[in-house]
């Protein structure tokens, strides 16, 4: 769809998971006077958040924006109608950048690169948006693949295979299930520089831009300078708004114990047969109630591999790393990306 001369240049944060994006959507992207934001915002995170919600944001007030979001994630190959997305593109979305005056415009969401609730073939998420955006640049962030495969873990530590109903493992039997199984595609989405690259070969490599949650952390200030370079934003606004800001600040021990002992009791007690309904009603109340508090307390659940898994992913990401830090991303190799 060819883009009308009148639309501002157009940056798509499209991830990755657990690498800041809830930050940088509510606290960057949402504020920053130089960007208008049609991203995401997030406001139910299993994560520990702030109390800042923006019910403002066009994310959150404009159901059309959401919808188009929900077709461009979530919708399987039969479902997804190229003509209806930009008809609802056309109708509903291409006049909110009229509002962007001389601020770069950015979308962002995740899922573009997840492939738990959403469609999990990275590839054919990436060609949608190349047919709204044909000229848009690429953000990604990235962060350590064993640290992220944490934090995937402390949010659904079940079976991959069905996060709603999969019991309990421990963080090396979760690993080999996704090693394993084929319906389970998470560990492939996290070599890096295949994805860049599928972007790269859809909207060239000088429109890329890849950045390091781990230079979010330990040097914010190049962070900050780095992604303003590349979003054409003034970088001491960014800096400001990014220090000392952190969301999703990752799950409770104790609200993980809380979960695996609620899967264990609901696998093992049927509610549903024994219990008359205003004592399954006073069962839910009572398991809110827990929920939250067990979600606000207690430090965040500590995660230690066995080698086996530590020398399994190191060989398995060994290879893309490389090359990601040969095209891409060469500061990768002061941080703890797995490789040779």
């Amino acid at each position: 769809m060819k883009r009308k001369p009148s639309q501002k240049d157009i940056v798509i944060h499209v991830g990755y998971p657990k690498s800041a994006s809830t930050t940088l959507q509510k606290h960057l992207f949402n504020k920053h006077p130089e960007i208008y934001n049609l991203g995401l915002f997030p406001t139910a995170n299993i994560g520990r958040d702030s109390d800042y919600i923006d019910e403002s944001c066009e994310y959150l007030s404009n159901p059309n924006l959401r919808k188009f979001y929900d077709n461009l994630v979530m919708l399987e190959s039969v479902e997804y109608d190229n003509s209806n997305q930009e008809k609802l593109y056309e109708n509903h979305i291409e006049n909110l950048l009229e509002n962007s005056e001389e601020k770069v415009t950015v979308f962002s969401n995740e899922r573009f690169v997840s492939v738990f609730y959403a469609h999990d073939d990275l590839g054919i998420k990436a060609e949608r948006l190349k047919e709204i955006f044909p000229d848009a640049k690429i953000l990604f962030v990235l962060r350590s693949q064993i640290d992220l495969i944490k934090s995937q873990y402390r949010d659904h530590p079940f079976d991959p295979r069905s996060f709603a109903i999969g019991k309990p493992l421990s963080i090396d039997e979760w690993i080999q299930v996704a090693l394993e199984a084929e319906e389970v595609h998470f560990l492939e989405s996290l070599r890096y520089s295949d994805v860049i690259g599928y972007y790269a070969d859809l909207f060239g490599e000088e429109d890329i831009g890849v950045f390091l949650l781990e230079d979010l952390a330990q040097n914010t200030e190049g962070f900050a300078k780095d992604v303003s370079e590349f979003l054409n934003i003034g970088a001491k606004e960014t800096l400001s708004l990014l220090q000392e800001e952190s969301e999703n600040k990752g799950v409770s021990s104790h609200f993980n114990t809380y979960r695996r002992l609620k899967r264990w009791f609901l696998s093992t007690v049927k509610i549903g047969k024994l219990f008359p309904e205003f004592l399954k009603k006073t069962f839910k109340e009572g398991e809110r109630y827990i929920s939250n508090l067990a979600k606000r307390g207690g430090e965040k659940e500590k995660l230690e591999l066995s080698a086996e898994s530590t020398n399994l992913l190191q060989e398995f990401y060994s290879d893309s790393n490389l090359n990601l830090e040969k095209r891409y991303c060469s500061q990768i190799d002061k941080y703890d990306y797995p490789t040779d």
